[in-house]
């Protein structure tokens, strides 16, 4: 489950972070983020829907 949410949050993350930073300076940055910018946006998508239900 980890290795599939960080694979899909990498490219994201990549791609945000490539026009600011350098591509060395990101991956340590970009994986820093995945487990915290991923759980929130998929709680934060789960909102919603939890209470529209």
């Amino acid at each position: 489950a980890l290795i599939k949410q960080a694979k899909t949050a990498v490219p994201i993350d990549i791609e945000i972070e490539k026009p600011g930073s350098k591509p060395a300076k990101s991956e340590p940055k970009f994986v820093f983020m995945i487990p915290d910018k991923k759980p929130l946006i998929s709680r934060r998508r789960e909102l919603p829907q939890s209470i529209q239900t």
